[in-house]
């Protein structure tokens, strides 16, 4: 699989997720679920955030080592 390809999978993924968890956020203010549940959602989706920003940058570090 080449990297370009994979950013963008990565890149939907993460949108995907985000935009689950804003639903699902939605949802648990309209039907008022506790809120333990949403913040460890959040903490969720915040460190695959992260995760894929660090994958990011470390792909890109590698494509400009390699043709750099």
């Amino acid at each position: 699989m080449k990297w370009k390809e994979l950013t963008s999978k990565s890149i939907f993924a993460a949108y995907f997720l985000l935009l689950s968890g804003q639903f699902l956020y939605w949802m648990g203010r309209i039907f008022s679920i506790h809120n333990i549940k949403w913040f460890i959602l959040k903490l969720v989706i915040y460190a695959y955030l992260i995760l894929w920003l660090y994958n990011y940058i470390k792909t890109w570090l590698g494509t400009f080592k390699q043709f750099g």
